[in-house]
Parts: structure tokens; sequence; C-alpha cells
């Protein structure tokens, strides 16, 4: 019999309805993968969006920095030069000749379309331009400097709106300075006026692209000059502008502006002059910006919809999303790789810096200005590469842009360098302030333009106002301020001073004998001569002609004065070696003492000017006090 055991029975597996694993792994990793693709690609848009409305800013804040300046070295030329006219007319205004200037080349800036001086009734008493009949007393720039008190007008330029000029018959923008006289009297204006094509020049060299905005905004509301594309315009109402709003909330800023102007949406930066009640408008078309970030997004989403419709594997998905990340990689690099270039082939010296003053990065451009290699620069702060004399003016400065208060800071200044040589550099530097999100300093941007040629120019130009050309010496002009600070200096110690005046005896003959040519160069050597009697402190000086000036700064009794005319008139009694003859002359010498002989300038100008006269007239080639003149009517 056989026996039946447990192993004879078979068992059957249990039946399953679900979906399998493998499918189910499959189904929730391609759900994974497209959450994730999708995910990606919306912030990779919205993060590049970001990054070039970002990117955009910053350059046009950059732009609205340069265009500041440019405006502020408009103004400031123009200021100069309204100062200049003001303070010749005040002390010469019968042979002030405006038109003479601008012959001559005084008037250097070619963007000044007229210069001229306004008396207080507004009528025009000399100009650069014909015809002088013309009245301005209902002109905006005049009434403003009239109704200011004296004490709060010195050297404000006033910025008018833009006004059809009488005398020129073209639109201009006049700038004006007020006169006074010494009383506080009002005596007029000195006008300055600007085609207000020139304030919107700055086009020319910044590419701001097609639809591109450039504007000078007074804070009266009044457009002074704008510029899109190539139409220019100017005087609009510009209180309805959201940038011109913004101003009153901050002084600089950069937004999205959604086409408030002429409906083309732009990003707006803005900046109020600190020292003129101006603000400057930087404007770039939104969708040149955001061209290339629009032409990867179209990408991005033709991607996304392909790998969505066509992937089924979590493995092919990752691969396409890695390969795409290496390719938004590369582009990023390509871009630095520009930032870079563009960087180091700036027209001006750029430099980084940390809020305490190191030196971060540099340009070529300001390596290549001071001398030093890069690994040198960054060894060092700005302020050691700077003038010694004026590091803690540097310190301040940029502690003053730091600040909050940086609005009331100078946009730029005038500072030097030394050159690795030890040569001195000049420059106009601009400081701008990156902050972190915080609002904290994390860096400040430098940019340096080279001025040393300017700087030499001037110091050319305040040589020449102030010395005679023929022979080098200080003119009437300086002669008058040297006797000036003198007199103060000796009120002050209640010591005494000296000025002599002499005349050369013989000189005509000469000059009508021997030739002009003759004349000048004895006229050089009789200013060696005098310079060499006299002391470090003093000064000597061609009045005109033949005459000169002394200034003894110091008179310890009145027989010195005596001395120094009697050596005076001993060097000039020796023989002058002129081409091809050997001449002789003398000099008749007046003098007066301070405060024997006068207590102010004039007086003891007129005393020394009648002793002269009275040496001349007792026999010459001699020294004479106004008090031994025998005969005041005959000198």
């Amino acid at each position: 019999m056989r026996l039946s055991t447990p192993t004879d029975a078979v068992p059957t597996a249990p039946r399953r309805n679900d979906l399998p694993p493998l499918s189910l792994a499959i189904a929730v990793a391609c759900a994974l993968g497209l959450t994730l693709i999708w995910t990606m690609t919306l912030q990779r848009i919205a993060y590049e969006r970001e990054q070039a409305v970002a990117a955009a800013m910053e350059s046009n804040a950059n732009l609205a920095i340069a265009f500041e300046q440019q405006i502020y070295r408009t103004l400031k030329a123009a200021e100069q030069v309204a100062s200049f006219a003001r303070e010749q007319y005040l002390n010469h205004g019968d042979t002030l000749d405006l038109q003479r200037w601008e012959t001559r080349g005084v008037i250097r800036e070619s963007m000044f379309n007229i210069i001229s001086v306004v008396d207080a009734r507004g009528n025009i008493v000399r100009s650069s331009r014909l015809p002088l009949n013309v009245n301005y007393a209902d002109r905006e720039f005049f009434i403003a400097q009239r109704d200011i008190t004296p004490d709060l007008a010195h050297d404000v330029l006033h910025v008018s709106q833009p006004v059809l000029g009488r005398v020129t018959g073209r639109w201009q923008i006049p700038m004006s300075l007020g006169m006074w006289r010494e009383d506080g009297r009002f005596a007029g204006v000195v006008v300055v006026s600007v085609d207000p094509a020139k304030f919107t020049d700055f086009h020319r060299q910044a590419n701001l692209g097609p639809g591109g905005l450039l504007e000078l905004t007074g804070l009266d509301g009044t457009v002074r000059g704008r510029k899109i594309d190539d139409e220019r315009s100017f005087g609009m109402d510009a209180h309805d502008l959201p940038w011109f709003q913004r101003r009153a909330i901050a002084q600089a800023g950069s937004y999205v502006d959604g086409g408030s102007l002429d409906g083309v949406p732009r990003v707006v930066s803005f900046r109020t002059m600190a020292d003129y009640p101006l603000m400057v408008t930087v404007g770039t078309a939104f969708k040149s910006e955001l061209a290339p970030s629009q032409a990867r997004r179209h990408g991005y989403l033709w991607l996304a919809g392909g790998v969505s419709s066509g992937l089924v594997l979590f493995t092919a998905l990752l691969m396409l999303a890695l390969s795409r990340q290496r390719a938004a990689a590369e582009a990023l690099q390509a871009s630095e790789a520009l930032f870079r270039a563009t960087f180091h082939q700036a027209a001006m010296g750029i430099v980084h810096l940390s809020p305490e003053g190191r030196i971060l990065l540099v340009n070529e451009k300001f390596r290549a200005m001071l001398g030093y290699d890069m690994a040198e620069l960054r060894e060092r702060t700005i302020f050691e590469i700077g003038d010694p004399q004026r590091q803690l003016e540097a310190r301040l400065y940029l502690r003053k842009r730091l600040s909050l208060d940086s609005a009331d800071a100078l946009p730029e200044m005038e500072k030097t360098y030394l050159r690795k040589d030890g040569s001195l550099l000049w420059v106009c530097e601009a400081l701008g302030v990156v902050q972190d999100r915080q609002g904290r300093p994390e860096r400040v941007v430098a940019v340096v333009q080279d001025i040393t040629a300017r700087k030499a120019l001037e110091a050319r130009l305040s040589h020449d106002a102030l010395h005679d050309p023929l022979t080098g010496l200080p003119n009437r002009m300086m002669f008058h301020d040297r006797l000036g600070q003198v007199l103060e200096s000796a009120r002050r110690r209640q010591g005494m001073a000296a000025v002599l005046f002499l005349d050369l005896d013989g000189f005509k003959e000469v000059n009508d004998t021997l030739g002009h040519a003759a004349g000048d160069e004895l006229l050089k050597q009789v200013a060696r001569r005098l310079e060499d009697c006299m002391r470090a402190e003093d000064t000597v000086a061609r009045i005109g002609g033949d005459e000169f000036g002394v200034v003894l700064a110091v008179v310890a009794q009145e027989g010195d004065c005596e001395q120094v005319a009697d050596k005076i008139l001993e060097t000039l009694s020796r023989p002058f070696a002129l081409p091809g003859r050997e001449v002789r002359i003398s000099a008749s010498v007046g003098g007066a003492l301070f405060p024997l002989h006068g207590q102010s300038m004039d007086s003891l100008l007129a005393r020394a000017d009648t002793g002269m006269y009275a040496a001349k007239h007792e026999g010459k080639g001699r020294f004479c006090w106004e008090d031994e003149a025998p005969d005041a009517g005959t000198a």
C-alpha cells in the first residue's frame, strides 16, 4: 500500500493585478524626470532674465556716471569762463574785449555759442557776438541772479531753461554768474550759452543701441536736452516721467520702465548731480537688452518640450540635462571672457577696490598709466600709489563716498598719482560704490582719466596770464596782487614795507636807433639784473614799456630802501652788450614806505610814481622820495 506524502501536493503562486515593479519604477522615474526638467528650465529662464536685467542696469548706471561726469565738466568749464570774464570786467571793464578773446583763443571751448556781459539793467555791454543793443532784463538767467542776496550768489552758476537766443537766433541753454560791486550792489551777470545738443553728444561715445535714451533735466521739471536715437529735443515738461518722480525718493537708481515716454520699454538709470539742480538719465531698449536671453529662452522651451514627449528613460533625460548644463556653463564662461576683454580694453583706467582702499583688480589701461605690473599693484593700496602729501584727503574722499550721505560728495575729484618711475600723473577720478544685498559697501569702482596734459596747459596759461611775455617778470596784475599781500603782512606784524617805481633813461634812443629787437634784448637784460638785486621774498615786475616796479617785503629802516635803489642804479649804470654794439643807460627811481608815506596801495603807488618823476626832473639816474620833489606841478 502506497502512502501519500504532503510533498505530492504542488503549490500554486498567488495572482497579482498590480503594475509590475519595473514599469512602476520607469513611470515614477519619468514623472520625476519631467518635473526636474521643467523646474530647471523655468528657473534657468528666470535666472538668465534676472541676470540680463541686472547687467543692463549696471551698465546703464556706469553710463549714467560717465554722462554725469561729462555734464559736470561742461558746466565747470562754463563756470570757469564766466568767472574769469566776470573778474576781468569788474577789474578792467573798459578794456574787456570778448570778441578779441575768442579770436586769440583765450576762450578755447568751442561748445560756447556766445559769451556776454550784461549790466544791472539787463543791457549787453560786452559780447563775443554782435549786436550789443539787446536787453535781457526779462530772461530767467538774469532775474534769478538779480533776485538773490549777494552772500548767496557768489560763484553760483544758474543753468536756465532752453530759450531762443536774441543775438544768435538759435535755441540755446544760457548759464549765468551774478556780478556784485564791493558795496553789495548788483552789477549784472555774465552769461555763457550752449547749444542743447552739446549736452547729449555723449551718445556718440556710448553705444546705447536702437531706442537709446539720453536726457538732461533740470530739477525744475524742464528738459534741457533729450536724444532718442538721432532725434534731439528739449524744453519738454518732465514732471510726469517716472524717473523724475523717483528722484524725489532716491538721488540715483535703475529700474525697468514700461514705455512711459514713447511706448518703448527701457532699462533706465538716473542720477541727480551734486553741485547743480540737474539730473541725468540713460536708457536702453528693454528688447535689445534681453534679446540674447530671449533667444536662449526659446531654445530652453523647445528642448524641454522635446524631452517631455520623446524621453522614456530616466538616464536619457539626465544625460540631456547634463549636456544642456554644460552648454550653459560654456555660454557663461564666454560671457565672462567678453566682460574681461571689454574691461581691459577700456579707454580709461578702471580699478576695483575694497572698502578699505586695497587694490583688487585693475585693467590694462590703469596698469600702463602707472607703469606697475598687476602683482605689484595688488600688493598696494590706492593711497600708497598716490601723492604722499594728499593721502589724508584721498582717505576722507573715499570715506565720504562710502557713507550714507555720499550724495553730498563731489562726483569726481582731481588728484595725483606717482608712477613707478617717480613722475607725477594728474588724473580725474570718479568713485562708484557697489553694495551687497544688505546695502553695505562691498566694492568700490574707480574710473580714472589721465589729465596730465590738461594740467600742464592750465599751469602754462596761468603763468602767461600773470607774467610779461618778453622778460618773464610778473606783470602789472601780479605786481598789484603781490603788493597787496605784502601790505597786509606788514599790517599784521606792524612792520615796514616799500614800493619802488623806476623808468629807464635813454631807452627810447636805443629803441629808435638800433631797432625794436635791440630794445627787446635790452629789456630782457635789465630784467635779469633787477632780479639779481632782489631778495627771495621781494618782487620785481615789468609795469609796461620801459617802466618797472619793485616790492620790498620787509624793510627795517628807511635807509634800506635807499640802499636797494642805489644798488639798482649802480647795476643799471654798467654797459649792456647788445648785438653789434655796447650801450649805456640809467634809471630814475622813486619810492614810498609803508606806513610812513601812506596806508593804502593807491597812495603808496602815487607817491612812488611822483618820486620817480622827481628823479627825472632832477637830472635822471638817481633816486628820490616824493618829498624831495621841488615842485609837484612841474613833475
